[in-house]
């Protein structure tokens, strides 16, 4: 029998080296990366798992998986692309090695007329303010409408 991740057979003959090997590498799975089994297959960026040869068809056993979409982040899965949760800047990458991407997405600060630590944990206007803070996914990632209050008729300030 062929090797595993090898198709085909070998046979007795009567002459030197008194075997015919019609061995020949099964191709890579569709869907990762290389170009034979024997010669070693990988999964594609975004994607755990392995791809391993095996002596009956299809000559291969492939455990590649996408890698769903991290903490802070939403969609699909990495492979085919993750959004920064609301709240919260940055990207996420597919990479080849464990935990197969990488993740800049990070909270927001509050921004300037409010008070709070980030907009994940919630920002609220500054006294003398009156408006609110909203957290999109879109870049400025923030949508603030904190205003200054007028004073009140028949008073002075600001």
């Amino acid at each position: 029998a062929c090797a595993a991740g090898y198709l085909g057979n070998i046979t007795a003959t009567s002459a030197y080296p008194y075997f015919a090997s019609l061995c020949t590498p099964v191709l890579c799975p569709d869907g990762t990366l290389g170009v034979s089994v024997p010669a070693g297959c990988r999964c594609p960026l975004g994607f755990s798992g392995t791809v391993a040869g095996i002596s009956s068809p299809p000559y291969y056993v492939s455990t590649c998986r996408p890698i769903s979409c991290p903490a802070n982040s939403f969609g699909v899965n990495v492979p085919t692309g993750c959004t920064c949760s609301a709240g919260y800047a940055g990207d996420v990458f597919p990479e080849a090695a464990s935990p197969f991407y990488t993740s800049t997405c990070a909270p927001v600060v509050c921004p300037s007329r409010s008070s709070g630590t980030d907009l994940p944990s919630g920002c609220a206007c500054l006294p003398g303010h009156r408006g609110e803070v909203t957290a999109p996914t879109a870049t400025p990632f923030y949508n603030s409408t904190c205003a200054p209050v007028p004073c009140p008729a028949s008073s002075t300030g600001i």
